[in-house]
């Protein structure tokens, strides 16, 4: 018989075969599962936090100053701040699976 088996008897019949699995192998294979978790975990809040902050990113069209501190026109150029685009009603299907990425307030 291999290592690792052996045979569980009932009434001289053999009922199933039982194998055995070291600890060593169950541990080895907790730590590299949660190790993979914890890197895509990771790798996703980067992300999320990337596209955020370069949504938030608000320069200007002619000189590429950063005008998140501002009001009004830009202090390096002068030139007129673009208006923003109307942002069009939602459907409720979109609202479904909204993870609160537009709002800046929330913190995720």
């Amino acid at each position: 018989m291999p290592r690792g088996q052996s045979r569980v008897l009932v009434a001289g019949e053999i009922l199933y075969d039982v194998y055995e699995v070291p600890g060593e192998l169950l541990a080895i294979l907790s730590a590299a599962t949660l190790a993979v978790v914890t890197v895509a975990v990771i790798a996703t809040r980067r992300s999320r936090l990337k596209r955020r902050k370069l949504r938030a990113f608000d320069p200007c069209h002619r000189c590429g100053f950063d005008l998140r501190a501002t009001t009004g026109a830009c202090p390096e150029c002068g030139a007129p701040r673009p208006v923003p685009p109307v942002a069009k009603p939602r459907d409720a299907k979109d609202n479904l699976f909204d993870d609160f990425e537009d709002e800046p307030w929330h913190a995720s």
